[in-house]
């Protein structure tokens, strides 16, 4: 009933119902996918250090030790997939803030 005001008419009040929502509703998103953004870019940045140390030590792996080989390439596949999940999910955080500023709204 008291949206306008955030259920608490006493302390804010809006009469007029004239509350710039929709600038603070885009502020606000913005800011969390700025947020999400910049987390997703640190968590990239601490995989790829994984993966230049995974390619690093199946280099100095003698070439007869195949299980340690094996071992190395699985865990560098799946920080691959791991990465691409990250990179996945920045494009989708730049439609979100797209969509929340009204970016290409017709």
């Amino acid at each position: 009933m008291y949206g306008y005001v955030l259920q608490d008419p006493v302390n804010f009040v809006d009469p007029e119902g004239l509350l710039p929502w929709r600038p603070i509703a885009v502020a606000v998103c913005l800011a969390y996918e700025a947020y999400n953004y910049i987390e997703t870019a640190r968590d990239m940045k601490d995989i790829t250090n994984k993966l230049d140390k995974n390619r690093k030590k199946h280099r100095e792996c003698e070439d007869e030790d195949y299980d340690m080989k094996n071992e190395l390439d699985i865990e560098y596949n799946k920080l691959q997939q791991e990465y691409a999940q990250k990179s996945t999910s920045i494009y989708t955080g730049i439609g979100v803030a797209a969509a929340c500023a009204g970016i290409g709204k017709m």
